[in-house]
């Protein structure tokens, strides 16, 4: 499965010639990413400001462009970053919340009381509710063979493509 209209917004002929065209298409597990080139090896490796400000980033030739799985994309970016001992540190520490704004600082009674109100009027319905195995099999079946389509502003999860719209969501 792929991102059609990102793939169009990089490629100015047809997507089809796009190497990894057909695997990406085939396969439903996973989301493929389109890339450039360039951008993989050479000397714009892994520097993707520099290929916009060159100009060369959007409407390139399909020979140019590459799909890659989550997985390539993922190592692809994260491939020379190592971090230092004082970044694990940082972050580390921002993980535990020592350096949250809010640690270690205490909330007024009135504030607390506050709180109080408003959780007990604001409850979910189904809380310490459980859902019967008839129900969760109705909830299964009405959603199989559903998919996700976005015309570029909307998303909808329909069996059928409406018309206008491509496969896949919109990322946010």
């Amino acid at each position: 499965m792929i991102n059609e209209y990102c793939a169009k917004c990089f490629c100015c002929e047809d997507i089809k010639k796009i190497e990894n065209y057909n695997d990406a298409i085939l396969d439903d597990t996973q989301t493929w990413h389109c890339h450039h080139r360039l951008e993989i090896q050479g000397p714009f490796k892994n520097n993707r400001k520099l290929l916009i400000k060159c100009k060369i980033y959007f409407k390139v030739p399909a020979s140019q462009l590459i799909f890659l799985t989550p997985k390539e994309h993922i190592k692809l970016h994260h491939k020379w970053k190592k971090l230092s001992n004082e970044t694990k540190l940082k972050l580390h520490m921002i993980n535990l919340g020592e350096n949250h704004p809010n640690f270690g600082k205490k909330r007024s009674k009135a504030f607390i009381q506050k709180m109080k109100k408003w959780h007990k009027h604001h409850k979910h319905p189904m809380l310490n509710k459980h859902q019967s195995n008839a129900a969760k099999h109705k909830i299964s079946e009405s959603s199989k063979n559903r998919r996700w389509w976005n015309n570029g502003k909307v998303c909808v999860f329909t069996k059928n493509c409406p018309e206008g719209f491509i496969a896949g969501r919109l990322k946010r």
